[in-house]
């Protein structure tokens, strides 16, 4: 059963509030009570032992028998949590995907520090929950490379569950069907409305049919102050090959974010909509498909405080759009924080132009920078649409007034004109 659509994006900003509140607490990514925390303190895919990673004394304990004792828990109102000893760093190279069937938060040391890879063979994660379970699978700090599944879901198919991935980076995984990075199925109709996708950057992903970045065979849940860049569909000039970014098949949020440089795509290369969307203080642009490039929509769209380049029509206007503008962006990289990202130029009409619900963009810096040297949008906040923050620094600058012209030249002609007045009155004297 696919999920029923949300209630419209009024009542959506009581859950995302405004500035100085944690985007962790309001999104539900701070860590429950935990019943058990495990330790994981070496890089090697070993299998599971018995009692390895509960031991004070183990020094052998690897992710995968972290995630079989954490699959131990069965109380539906704690959730256990998986940390990366120091001297953990690099890769941890899967032979076989890591099955999760009971909540679990694996707390990585951060995306530029850990890479977990399917090494090309396997996909990472399969979410498949032993019951009901509302408690969320949280993926945190890391890198998802090198996933890849005949199937659906190159690096991680959610089953079931509530996933949150937090300041990570997914690239680099393939899928030969549906969901070259994240395949969400939302089993009971509803869990997949309830994920979070924050802070990261998806790029370099991609999907046989659809969906190179995520797919939601539900909702994708909300995507929120991330980037989705560079990501693919196999034979794009083929009808159904579309959504090489993204593609939500119910009602779902895309929220501060920048989805761009995606495709080429027979149809949404950028963000493919088929059950309606919020679009809020966000940059849909710069990717390439045969129709609507950057959003292409078959249910109700609502939008406001966004940058739509080329795409379908707006349903619901909840704030100025900036509509078949060219936002400026370059190239996706480091510009600081802990994962890539799209700086818009200090040119870009996105500068000031947005309204966000954040304190802090991907960089994790202040989400509002009031730069003076340009207006803010009505109803604004002063907040750039996007992923991105400019700072004062690197927002437009105040024009820098020239010097009078030929101010020299009257230095130098009075000069002279005074030198002649004096040389008169001396042959007057005589």
């Amino acid at each position: 059963m696919i999920a029923t659509r949300r209630h419209g994006l009024t009542l959506r900003k009581s859950l995302v509030t405004g500035a100085g509140v944690s985007a962790g607490a309001v999104l539900g990514l701070a860590p429950a009570a935990s019943a058990a925390s495990f330790a994981v303190d070496t890089t090697a895919d070993t299998a599971a032992t018995a009692g390895e990673c509960t031991s004070p004394s183990s020094t052998d304990c690897s992710l995968r028998q972290a995630i079989d004792a954490a699959n131990t828990n069965t109380d539906p109102t704690t959730i256990d949590s998986i940390t990366f000893n120091s001297n953990v760093t690099g890769t941890i190279t899967l032979g076989t995907e890591l099955l999760v069937s009971e909540p679990v938060y694996v707390n990585g040391p951060g995306a530029n520090v850990l890479t977990i890879s399917g090494g090309g063979v396997t996909r990472m994660f399969d979410i498949d929950m032993n019951g009901a379970n509302n408690l969320p699978i949280g993926i945190y700090r890391v890198t998802l490379s090198g996933g890849h599944i005949v199937g659906n879901g190159g690096a991680i198919y959610d089953g079931d569950g509530v996933l949150k991935v937090n300041e990570s980076v997914l690239s680099g995984n393939s899928a030969t069907a549906f969901g070259g990075a994240i395949f969400e199925k939302g089993d009971d109709g509803a869990h997949g409305a309830s994920n979070i996708i924050y802070a990261d950057t998806i790029t370099g992903n991609t999907a046989g049919i659809e969906g190179g970045g995520i797919y939601g065979y539900a909702s994708i849940g909300t995507l929120a102050t991330s980037t989705v860049s560079g990501n693919h569909v196999l034979s794009p000039g083929t009808s159904g090959h579309n959504g090489a970014g993204v593609l939500s098949a119910d009602y779902g949020y895309i929220i501060d974010s920048t989805i761009a440089g995606n495709g080429p795509a027979y149809s949404g290369a950028g963000l493919v909509v088929l059950g309606g969307m919020e679009i809020y203080n966000s940059i849909l642009a710069d990717n390439t498909a045969t129709n609507f490039p950057d959003l292409a929509g078959g249910g109700g769209i609502t939008a406001g405080f966004s940058l739509i380049e080329n795409g379908s029509p707006i349903a619901t206007e909840e704030g100025p759009n900036l509509v078949g503008q060219d936002p400026q962006l370059g190239p996706l990289q480091n510009n600081g924080g802990l994962t890539p990202t799209m700086r818009p130029a200090a040119t870009s009409p996105v500068v000031d132009k947005g309204h966000s619900r954040f304190g802090r963009d991907q960089r994790l810096g202040d989400r509002r920078v009031d730069n003076p040297n340009v207006a803010n949008a009505p109803g604004g906040d002063a907040a750039d649409m996007g992923a991105l923050e400019l700072s004062l620094a690197e927002g437009p600058q105040a024009a820098v007034s020239a010097p009078p012209p030929h101010k020299k030249k009257c230095k130098k002609h009075k000069k002279k004109h005074a030198a002649s007045a004096k040389k008169c009155k001396k042959k007057k004297k005589k």
